[in-house]
């Protein structure tokens, strides 16, 4: 699970770098993976809920739900002035088609263009992108990997902002 939170921490942390400082010389923070190397340096950030949390801090938009039947593993967000990134992370039993298929079928269903990619072999991946706005960060992603235990593991990471 190391490797999918330093994953998870340092995508939610490139998507704000693009909030940048807004010039009040505040500090900035430091965004780190669970070895406390440096992933990016995001101006002034909020950073609320956590990895291992196993529970949701508050409801997802209703076309992005949680995955029925999926353990919640984590529930982060990260927002500085009108921009931010949530990430939820679940495991399921279910296969990563089924699970793509059902975010896929939501996304459509609420009116968004959805482009899938499907990692086949010994990777065992997939994921949707999903934009929803005109926002340079308004959108979601969906990714989904096998993991060496057999069941399969969800990463829901939803932006907000321009």
């Amino acid at each position: 699970m190391r490797d999918i939170r330093t994953m998870t921490v340092g995508a939610m942390a490139l998507v704000l770098a693009a909030c940048g400082n807004d010039g009040d010389g505040a500090s900035d923070t430091i965004i780190s993976d669970d070895a406390g190397r440096a992933i990016e340096n995001v101006a002034k950030a909020d950073v609320s809920g956590g990895m291992g949390s196993g529970a949701l801090q508050s409801d997802l938009p209703d076309h992005v739900p949680a995955y029925p039947g999926a353990r919640v593993e984590g529930d982060m967000t990260i927002s500085s002035g009108d921009k931010g990134a949530r990430n939820v992370q679940m495991l399921s039993d279910d296969s990563i088609d089924d699970i793509l298929d059902f975010y896929e079928e939501r996304a459509k269903a609420a009116g968004y263009e959805v482009e899938r990619t499907r990692l086949t072999g010994d990777v065992g991946m997939g994921s949707l992108s999903v934009k929803t706005g005109e926002g340079s960060l308004d959108g979601y992603a969906v990714q989904v990997f096998a993991n060496d235990d057999g069941k399969s593991g969800i990463t829901l990471m939803l932006g907000q902002g321009r």
